[in-house]
């Protein structure tokens, strides 16, 4: 029993090692979850590397970040809380 666990084993790795590629699969857009709407319009928004290019560019001098999830992960950002509350959506 031991000899067949560990020729499985070996095999899993096998595959594993030798697959062309191993890296998860991630969409190139971004989809929404399921019935949840996007409370802003695309005036509204600004891609990380926009917002980046705009920093160094000088045109934006002291970003204000809105953390608006329901744990503070952002460092220096002003935590708003989850948006799913009408009342830290309207902050």
């Amino acid at each position: 029993m031991k000899k067949i666990s560990l020729i499985m084993f070996l095999c899993l790795l096998f595959v594993i090692l030798t697959a062309p590629n191993t890296q998860a699969q991630t969409s190139p857009v971004a989809m929404p979850a399921l019935g949840v709407s996007n409370p802003w319009s695309d005036g509204q928004l600004l891609e990380p590397s926009q917002l980046a290019a705009d920093i160094k560019a000088g045109e934006i001098k002291t970003p204000v970040i809105f953390n608006i999830g329901a744990v503070e992960d952002i460092k220096g950002a002003k935590h708003i809380g989850a948006v799913n509350d009408a009342g830290n959506l309207e902050k």
